[in-house]
């Protein structure tokens, strides 16, 4: 398990549901894998520009890697020879040697820097690198160290993976900004065919594993709490499942546990159901109405009890760039009480904003506040750069603690 903010790592027996040791990694670090003995963890730092080789049997650093800026996610090849790290400051994947741990080559010319989730094929010849941010997926041909494509797969484009069946290859990729997961068709080589939209039944699915048959697909819901259970020969939600809050990833291992192994198990975040809540924009209009082609909601408001509190989680979309917002609870009175103020970026979005409070409102609503002040521009581009001081690049704060992967 990494833990993003506390930059640890601790590994589990899934027997017992015991951490069998706890390992201190790099800054931020995010996600990771294991060798293909089982022997080392492999886990991406984003605030350090390397990978970081944990001995999963006794705990503690084998060695570091430098791999380049921001590195998000290490993900091994099926004959678990090569490690493939994509990364959120530069538009490529870089590959490394399991054995030597040394750089092998990299491939540049994705889509966008910022990549936060990846997926290898099961025949190791196809990586798929999700560009959330832009709502875009690029497709790498690893036998010809290529990019092959670059898709526009929507706003809050999340995690890909894949699933080979009866009727042939193909890749779920979740959609968060769209409620989706979308399934596309492999062509080797070449551009993937989009075969069908699937609507999920709650909103923001985001992690994604194929069961291993390959007949199920599961479907976090980030803003919703469950998981979906998609019928791979359907392509339909066949079941739902409660979880704890906010799943952002997710894994399925055939016969990790044995059956039964409950021990130690708690019921965090369990029945404590999110709300998402309605919004208006600064010109009275409904923010979270599904805008046409595909380019998802304006400003979504998803609340949830934590710890006593509520926490007021909003993503705002396409609003004015570098301005100041000031987001209000309305009362069914309609009378407003300040929640936060944010500022969006160069784009006008605000990928992650969060206020902990006690949250009686009916809806969510803006104000513009105006221009930002040059004073707060400076502050959160020192922020960003204090967070990520290895790269040329500007990395905001959200960018290294959330699989808002944004």
């Amino acid at each position: 398990m990494v833990s993003v903010t506390s930059n640890t790592v601790d590994i589990i027996d899934t027997a017992t549901n015991k951490v069998v040791n706890e390992t201190d990694v790099g800054r931020a670090s995010h996600e990771g894998t294991f060798t293909a003995d089982g022997k080392q963890f492999w886990v991406a730092d984003r605030g350090r520009d390397t990978v970081t080789i944990v001995d999963a049997v006794h705990g503690g650093v084998v060695s570091t890697i430098k791999v380049g800026p921001g590195p998000s996610k290490v993900v091994l090849s099926p004959d678990g020879g090569t490690a493939y790290i994509n990364h959120i400051s530069a538009p490529e994947i870089t590959a490394v040697d399991v054995k030597s741990h040394k750089v092998l080559h990299t491939v540049k010319g994705l889509g966008d820097s910022f990549s936060s989730d990846e997926a290898i094929s099961p025949d190791g010849t196809e990586l798929w690198a999700t560009h959330k941010r832009v709502g875009l997926t690029s497709v790498i041909d690893l036998k010809h160290r290529r990019v092959a494509a670059v898709l526009k797969t929507g706003p809050d484009s999340n995690h890909p993976n894949f699933a080979d069946t009866k009727a042939g290859s193909f890749v779920y990729q979740t959609v968060g900004g769209l409620d989706e997961t979308v399934v596309y068709r492999r062509e080797p080589g070449g551009t993937p065919h989009l075969v069908t939209r699937i609507h999920n039944s709650g909103h923001a699915p985001h992690g994604i594993w194929p069961a291993g048959d390959g007949t199920r697909m599961y479907v976090g819901m980030e803003k919703s709490d469950t998981v979906d259970v998609i019928d791979t020969a359907t392509n339909k939600v066949v079941s739902t499942l409660g979880v704890g809050q906010e799943p952002q990833a997710l894994v399925y291992v055939p016969n990790a546990a044995p059956a039964g192994s409950a021990a130690n198990l708690g019921r965090q975040g369990l029945g404590s159901t999110p709300r998402n809540v309605s919004t208006t924009l600064p010109d009275g209009t409904p923010g979270e109405t599904m805008r046409s082609g595909n380019r998802g909601r304006r400003l979504e408001a998803t609340v949830r009890p934590v710890s006593g509190l509520d926490m007021i989680q909003l993503q705002a979309r396409d609003l004015r760039p570098t301005t100041t917002y000031q987001a209000y609870a309305v009362q069914k009175d309609g009378g407003r009480i300040p929640l936060l103020s944010f500022t969006t970026d160069s784009s006008g979005n605000a990928a992650q904003v969060l206020a902990f409070a006690d949250f009686d409102g009916a809806s969510v609503s803006l104000a513009s506040k105006g221009k930002a002040t040059a004073q707060t521009l400076a502050q959160m581009a020192a922020a960003a750069s204090a967070m990520h001081p290895g790269s040329d690049d500007a990395v905001e704060a959200a960018d290294l603690l959330y699989c808002d992967c944004c």
